[in-house]
C-alpha cells in the first residue's frame, strides 16, 4: 500500500471534501496496521528460533490480541441483523449454506 500511493498519481477533482495530502496521510497510516503487526511477528520468530524468553512474551502477548479481536469479531458478526431480502430475490439455498435459518416475510 505504501509503494502504491507513493507512485500512484493524487486526485485532483475539486469535489473531493479533504485534501490529497489527507488522503495520504491516512493510505501510509493504515499500511502501518499491516507493517507493524508483520514486524513484529518476524522479530518475533527470529526471536523463538533463537529462545529468547522475551520472543515467548511477545508470542503470548500477539495470540491474547488476536484472541481478543476474534471474539470482538465474532460478537459483531452475531449482532448484525439479516434484513429480509425485497420481492424474494434471494435464494433459499444460500441462506442454507450460511447457516441462517431463513423464513419468508410474505
Amino acid at each position: 500500500m505504501a509503494v502504491v500511493m507513493a507512485v500512484a498519481p493524487l486526485p485532483t477533482q475539486p469535489e473531493l471534501p479533504w485534501s490529497p495530502a489527507f488522503f495520504s496521510a491516512i493510505v501510509l497510516a493504515a499500511s502501518l496496521v499491516y507493517i507493524l503487526p508483520a514486524t513484529w511477528g518476524m522479530l518475533t520468530s527470529v526471536g523463538l528460533l533463537r529462545l529468547k524468553n522475551w520472543a515467548r512474551i511477545s508470542i503470548i502477548v500477539f495470540s491474547v490480541l488476536l484472541i481478543l479481536m476474534g471474539s470482538f469479531s465474532a460478537l459483531t458478526a452475531l449482532l448484525i441483523p439479516f434484513f429480509p431480502v425485497p420481492n424474494g430475490t434471494l435464494d433459499s439455498s444460500v441462506m442454507v449454506v450460511m447457516g441462517v435459518s431463513w423464513q419468508s416475510s410474505a
